[in-house]
């Protein structure tokens, strides 16, 4: 569980430090395209392989029978936290897929010779102030689940089922409210790839 959540705030990470999304079409801008372009195909396989690690770990869990009841208790409960995982990691992958969608969208305009009009620049530099700011809310929970996750490693330990419980109930907030956020992130993009079509 704990390589898990190191997974999702390391690809939280990246994704926040690539948020930018190339709004300019300056000289050398069809280069820049291009490699992000090729950034954003290296990043969906990498996440398309963590979706398959993370469903492999939910059947494994699934997969666990006769338990004692307080081994079923934590197997359920990572259960649900391995899927919030794989629901953020299909938000991920459509972020990923919409950023490559624009740049793609760009790069065609700029080959084209065409220009964005200034109301749309000013569009997508609006929508990418929105992004930004909602990434510094994702990025505000850095480390969160790590520590939870550390912490309930001591309450395993000293079979506290109600500090289990609690604990990961706020493992599945901060989740939660990530997944939320990615989603408010693909609404804004899919806003942006619709100027540019």
């Amino acid at each position: 569980m704990k390589k898990l959540l190191s997974f999702f705030l390391v690809a939280l990470l990246l994704v926040t430090l690539s948020t930018t999304v190339f709004a300019g079409t300056t000289a050398g801008a069809g280069d820049k395209l291009d490699q992000k372009i090729a950034e954003l195909q290296g990043k969906e396989q990498k996440i398309v392989d963590k979706k398959v690690a993370v469903t492999a770990k939910i059947g494994k869990l699934e997969a666990k029978q006769d338990l004692s009841p307080f081994k079923q208790n934590i197997n359920e409960k990572l259960k649900t936290v391995m899927t919030n995982e794989e629901s953020s990691l299909t938000a991920l992958e459509q972020f990923n897929q919409l950023r490559m969608t624009i740049a793609q969208s760009l790069l065609s305009i700029k080959n084209s010779g065409q220009k964005l009009s200034d109301d749309t620049k000013t569009q997508l530099k609006g929508y990418n102030a929105q992004i930004k700011e909602i990434m510094s809310t994702i990025k505000d929970t850095k480390g969160q689940s790590k520590g939870l996750a550390a912490q309930n490693k001591t309450n395993i330990k000293n079979k506290d089922e109600a500090a289990i419980n609690d604990t990961f109930a706020q493992i599945n907030a901060i989740q939660n409210a990530r997944y939320d956020q990615l989603i408010r992130i693909n609404e804004i993009l899919t806003q942006m790839n619709d100027l540019l079509i």
